[in-house]
């Protein structure tokens, strides 16, 4: 029998839903600032302008322009400068860097479109974990463009910022993909070379980002499977990068590593774990388990694969979100 509960009993007219409340409000920002991006507004901002220069350069109505400039400029996207009766708008230093098409780092507008939690979970729910195979030809340069403009919204700099390669000369960056890690790296400590290792088809993909960011004679892609790599090459750095969710190839990029470091070398490695204990981590730690039915690495696992290949002084620099960042020395 289906047991009504009493409303007079379970209502708290004064219980508010505030989690409830902040997550659908924040909706509403996401939809403002993903139109703001695919109007192309901030490629106008990069100077003060008026509503009627915008208007004109956009196309859109000046009324609901001066609204939608106003709400922007309440959430820091952008600036509002008055001179008397006169109200100019211009690009943050955050929009004009990752929100103007003009710029160099750019995050474009695929990164708003496409919400791959969602559809991770969904499927999930109605299918299981996804069965597809990651072979090389998964790697498209539409699937590497949008995973670097994913980077740019704090992968990259949360790891150049935590990271101190001070008197590193040389670098090789295993499974680095567009190398934009290597390309920040050495924007940041001009005498380090990085070499960024991976797959053919996607060394070519790292070689326009190289360009892009004119960092040709800093950073050099390498076309190659480092499952097959032979060289007699030392480097003072190697930094791996989510490059595998195996286990057993986890193992054994970190042996690669240690052999291919000289004495008193660096391994940084950025890596999704399981067992974070920051709110958004466990966010990332669900969207992770319905990737593919299993779990990311502990951080027990990723300290024992480090110990098991001989690395010494292991130092955690950096753990949110679901990424567990660290150092440590072939001795």
């Amino acid at each position: 029998m289906l047991k009504i509960r009493d409303p007079v009993k379970i209502m708290d007219i004064e219980l508010m839903p505030e989690n409830i409340r902040e997550l659908l409000k924040y909706r509403k920002l996401f939809e403002v600032v993903k139109l703001s991006v695919e109007t192309g507004l901030y490629s106008h901002m990069d100077t003060p302008k008026t509503v009627s220069d915008l208007s004109e350069a956009t196309g859109i109505e000046p009324g609901f322009l001066e609204r939608l400039l106003k709400a922007l400029g309440k959430f820091g996207y952008v600036q509002i400068l008055k001179d008397g009766d006169k109200i100019a708008y211009v690009n943050t230093p955050v929009s004009d860097q990752y929100l103007n098409s003009d710029s160099l780092t750019y995050i474009g507008t695929k990164v708003f479109e496409d919400i791959e939690t969602g559809t991770l979970l969904q499927n999930y729910i109605r299918e299981g974990p996804a069965t597809v195979t990651i072979t090389n030809d998964f790697w498209s340069p539409e699937l590497l463009e949008w995973i670097a403009s994913m980077s740019l919204t704090g992968g990259v700099q949360s790891t150049v910022s935590v990271v101190d390669l001070s008197g590193r000369k040389k670098m090789l960056d295993i499974g680095g993909g567009h190398g934009l890690y290597s390309i920040f790296f050495t924007k940041k400590y001009p005498g380090l070379r990085s070499y960024v290792l991976d797959l053919p088809q996607v060394a070519e993909l790292t070689k326009n980002y190289i360009a892009k960011f004119n960092a040709e004679g800093q950073v050099e892609a390498i076309p190659g499977d480092y499952h097959d790599l032979k060289t007699a090459e030392k480097y003072d750095v190697v930094l791996v990068s989510n490059v595998t969710s195996s286990l057993e190839d986890f193992k054994y990029l970190m042996s690669l590593s240690y052999e291919l470091l000289e004495k008193g070398g660096l391994i940084v490695l950025r890596n999704y774990v399981s067992d974070l204990a920051d709110d958004w981590s466990s966010l990332v730690a669900l969207e992770r388990f319905s990737r593919r039915g299993k779990d990311s690495f502990s951080s027990v696992q990723i300290m024992d694969a480090l110990k098991g290949a001989g690395f010494a002084t292991i130092k955690k620099l950096y753990s949110a979100e679901g990424i567990l960042i660290l150092q440590a020395e072939k001795p």
